[in-house]
């Protein structure tokens, strides 16, 4: 039998889109050939749910969104079919949040709980919207907001202390231009020395680096004499002085006990009188001598005279 062209065409338009469609939704985590189960979930708003979108357990893809209805019956709620694996156990406390990502994508994440009582196929969950990033992003405009706010008369307060403060402003800038111009005017005064000047300052700039650098070796003598002092045994002369001053010690306290010639002649007042004694008699000896001499050194065999007031 001979086949025509536009049912070959035909056939292979249907088996591509059938291998399209089924590998598209491989890719997506869904596998047709596994059993599945059925569970039904109502929400107030969809948020942009579609059928086909994934079903999630901590972000792994477990199933799809296999129906969506709205319920005229019931206010207007929206009924969401969702298919599983079979191998998926839910209880009575799993709840299916509709969530949304960053890129506008929804999807539904299965937060399964402790679960009491297991659910059949056919049962409702419990359907809940999470917290989108519109929400999240309008919550936090609400604070900053206010914080803008804040912001906003705080820089009035600003302003307005600092419209008060014109014309002290004003001055300040006048006395600046003032200043400004002065130092001009001595600039343009005094452009002829300025050239000199600043030769004198390289000059004495110059001079005083010589001479910090003439200054060097006196201060590496100073530092060679103090590692000389710091090499000296300073410990062994302090222990000499010690000695020294024990010694010094040892003989004062004899003095003061009246040991030896000096501590007695200092305790004892007997030999202080007699040395007194012996000065007042050496004292008459010279002053006899000195009036008559020729009594001590008259030649010997000669008759010494008497003297009158004297006996000899």
């Amino acid at each position: 039998m001979n086949i025509s062209k536009e049912v070959k065409v035909g056939l292979l338009a249907v088996i591509a889109l059938t291998i399209l469609y089924f590998g598209f939704n491989y890719l997506k985590g869904i596998e047709f050939l596994k059993p599945t189960k059925t569970y039904l979930a109502v929400y107030d708003n969809v948020a942009g749910l579609s059928v086909a979108n994934s079903v999630t357990i901590n972000g792994f893809a477990v199933g799809r969104v296999s129906e969506i209805k709205i319920m005229q019956n019931r206010d207007n709620k929206i009924l969401v079919a969702i298919d599983l694996n079979k191998e998926i156990v839910l209880g009575d406390s799993s709840i299916a949040f509709l969530t949304s990502d960053f890129l506008g994508s929804t999807s539904i994440d299965l937060r399964l709980g402790n679960n009491l009582r297991p659910l059949e196929d056919g049962d409702t969950l419990i359907g809940q919207l999470d917290k989108g990033i519109a929400e999240i992003l309008q919550e936090s405009a609400v604070s900053v907001g206010d914080n803008l706010q804040l912001t906003i008369r705080r820089i009035n307060t600003i302003l307005d202390s600092l419209s008060g403060s014109t014309n002290n402003i004003k001055t300040s800038l006048d006395n600046l231009a003032f200043i400004s111009t002065d130092l001009r005017q001595i600039i343009h005064t005094n452009k002829d020395s300025i050239p000199k000047i600043l030769e004198n300052t390289n000059n004495l700039i110059s001079d005083m680096r010589a001479r910090i650098r003439s200054l060097k070796p006196i201060v590496d003598k100073f530092d060679q004499l103090a590692d000389s002092l710091n090499d000296l045994s300073l410990s062994e002369t302090v222990n000499r002085a010690n000695i020294t001053l024990d010694n010094l010690n040892l003989a004062l306290e004899r003095v003061n006990s009246g040991q030896g010639t000096i501590g007695k002649l200092l305790v004892n007042d007997s030999l202080y009188n007699n040395m007194n004694k012996t000065l007042e008699n050496l004292d008459k000896v010279l002053i006899h001598l000195d009036l008559d001499p020729n009594y001590f050194f008259a030649p010997l065999g000669k008759k010494k005279k008497k003297d009158k007031n004297n006996k000899e």
